[in-house]
């Protein structure tokens, strides 16, 4: 056997190791070292050097075997199974495998159970342009990775989908299955065919990283990262980086997403099977029959950035149930025209398991600065996840009849602002209908600075047929332009409960008078500024206005001379005195000045002849 130190000073078995491998081993341009050291060189493709005796196989630390010295024909037609088995047996940790051009036909090697080939010792790369595809009537793993730090680079693997015994949905069909595994990586790899997942990461799968692969024509995923139900490890610190996936989008629906990541489901000790601190980031995928990109059930700190999704059947990207989930500068298209049951470009939802023993209801998700354009059903969506901000996005719908919503809150404690909505039925829309709130209590929603254009409502408050109550809202300084109806409308079926809310400076640019809508329960909500300083009347007998509409809630009056007086107030006009000041008291209570209700708003009176103040300060509770 003749070697030559190239890796790392690592031996090199020259015996069959193509120019290739050698170059990839650092070793060079093929002849070049040979020549000045006098050795023969190897013929690729040869399982020996001219002149010499046909050598056995060696097991050698760090050397390049090549799987045409094992006697792999790369024909397409021979069983190539025990040959490739017996190199990746052969090479010894941090060991490389050198896969040349050829189509390699694998059933189940000798050995394997339910896996065609495995890989076994830690460290390994295996590289080269070579098709590893499996066999017609192998229900088998193509490839199982049963060892970390494992870096496949460049290969092809042809899962053959609808080959003799290969059906869609075959439990053992993923091309690529590995569980409890770190430090792994596929790069540069091209994925066809799977009649299951293209990649199958299971529980315990740390660090690996997706880079730079293509995936064509798969039945469930093309990747799937996660545990199932009964396991009890997550997968944490996982890289899925500038890959591209293109799905064989049928006419109905099904289980195939692009990138999955997933926990168990419903068990009761799931929160410790959690997908934690993966990233995905810069891929492209279109045409997948069912969801672009899932961070599914209980994963936590997911980043989903900078992706292209494109032609889904349904969502672009579903978070569900998960928390400190970043959904960042994403670019959605969505595909029209067809019967998928969620058509959104971003989904945010809380309540996909019903029965949940502890539902993460406060999901501190961040959904900022994505495009979304062609969602029928909407552009973001919401649901259950509190604390949660949808903030400086760019939506653009498809009609504004089709009882669409740009952006649809069904959850409390949500902070929405900054977006571009255009071409919906509904710009922003709050409902609970479909919930599964703690309560019918929406609180606490902030809907403001949002540009609103082309739809029929600008901001709708949706009842539906739950009792909703929404409290402590703010919506303000919301900008409107063309559209058919109210800025700021509610349902007249079901009308939501509206209590201690602020609605100010929501303006529809083409129509200024239609700032103050007639439509949404005008009897509970503030159009003048909460803690607003405001000039006393001048004179005895006028007044000024501290808040066009009744109110509901306790409203506390603050005098530039720090006179202080509170007054409860119960939306329909009604005020009940707390604490009264010195000069300043209810309607008929003899004092200079008086908070009173004057034609739906709450005003402040002089009755004295001297102006004891210049300002109050009005501040709703």
């Amino acid at each position: 056997m003749i070697t030559w130190m190239g890796l790392t000073g690592a031996a090199i078995v020259t015996s069959g190791v193509t120019a290739v491998a050698a170059n990839a081993a650092g070793a060079g341009p093929l002849g070049q070292e040979e020549a000045a050291s006098g050795e023969v060189p190897v013929t690729p493709g040869t399982s020996h050097a001219p002149g010499l005796a046909t050598p056995m196989p060696v097991s050698v630390p760090g050397a390049i075997v090549n799987v045409a010295d094992f006697g792999a024909a790369g024909d397409g037609a021979t069983d190539d199974s025990g040959a490739i088995q017996a190199a990746f047996d052969a090479v010894e940790p941090g060991g490389i495998v050198f896969i040349p051009g050829g189509t390699y036909l694998c059933g189940i090697a000798p050995g394997n159970s339910n896996e065609c080939l495995a890989i076994k010792k830690a460290g390994i790369r295996v590289f080269g342009t070579g098709i590893l595809k499996r066999a017609p009537n192998t229900a088998a793993y193509l490839l199982r990775i049963s060892a970390d730090r494992v870096t496949l680079d460049g290969l092809t693997l042809d899962g053959s989908r609808g080959a003799a015994g290969i059906a869609d949905g075959l439990g053992t069909g993923a091309s690529i299955r590995s569980f409890g595994r770190t430090g792994g990586t596929v790069m540069n790899c091209r994925f066809v065919n799977s009649p299951s997942q293209h990649i199958d990461l299971g529980q315990g799968s740390h660090r690996w990283r997706l880079e730079g692969n293509s995936f064509e024509n798969f039945y469930r995923s093309a990747i799937q990262i996660g545990p199932e139900v009964a396991d009890t490890q997550g997968c944490h610190y996982n890289l899925i980086a500038n890959n591209h996936i293109k799905g064989d989008l049928p006419n109905t629906v099904r289980v195939s997403n692009g990138i999955f990541l997933t926990s168990s489901a419903t068990t009761q000790a799931h929160d410790l099977k959690t997908c934690d601190h993966n990233v995905i980031i810069g891929n492209v995928v279109e045409d997948v029959a069912d969801v672009g990109i899932e961070s599914g059930y209980k994963c936590r700190f997911t980043v989903i950035s900078d992706n292209t999704v494109k032609h889904s059947f349904n969502s672009g990207i579903l978070v569900r149930d998960n928390q400190y989930t970043t959904v960042k500068g994403n670019t959605i298209n969505c595909r029209t025209g067809h019967n998928g049951t969620v058509r959104q470009g971003i989904y945010i939802d809380g309540s996909s398991i019903n029965g949940d023993p502890a539902p993460w209801t406060l999901a501190y998700c961040v959904v900022e600065g994505n495009t979304v354009k062609n969602g029928e059903v909407g552009g973001i969506s919401v649901i259950a996840a509190q604390y949660s901000v949808v903030s400086n996005n760019v939506i653009h719908g498809v009609s504004n009849t089709n009882g669409s919503s740009g952006i649809n809150i069904k959850s409390g404690f949500v902070r929405c602002f900054n977006n571009i909505i255009q071409t919906y039925q509904f710009g922003i829309r709050l409902s609970l209908e479909g919930n599964r709130p703690l309560s019918n209590v929406l609180e606490a929603a902030a809907v403001k600075d949002n540009l609103i254009e082309t739809c029929r409502y600008g901001v709708f408050m949706d009842a539906g047929s739950v009792p909703m109550e929404l409290r402590h809202a703010d919506i303000s300084s919301n900008r409107m332009r063309g559209l058919t109806y109210a800025p700021i409308a509610s349902s007249t079926s079901a009308q939501p409960a509206v209590t201690n809310s602020r609605l100010y400076d929501n303006q529809e640019v083409d129509e200024p008078f239609k700032m103050t809508d007639t439509q949404a329960s005008a009897g509970k909500f503030i159009t003048g500024l909460s803690g607003l300083e405001r000039d006393t009347p001048e004179a005895p007998g006028d007044t000024v206005l501290l808040f066009d509409k009744y109110v509901a809630g306790i409203v506390v009056l603050r005098t530039g001379n720090n006179e202080t007086a509170a007054f409860l107030t119960d939306g329909a006009g009604s005020i009940t005195p707390i604490a009264e000041s010195a000069n300043v008291g209810v309607a008929g209570s003899a004092k200079s000045y008086s908070f009173e209700g004057k034609a739906g708003a709450f005003v402040l009176k002089r009755a004295s002849i001297d102006r004891l103040f210049q300002t109050v300060k009005a501040t709703l509770l």
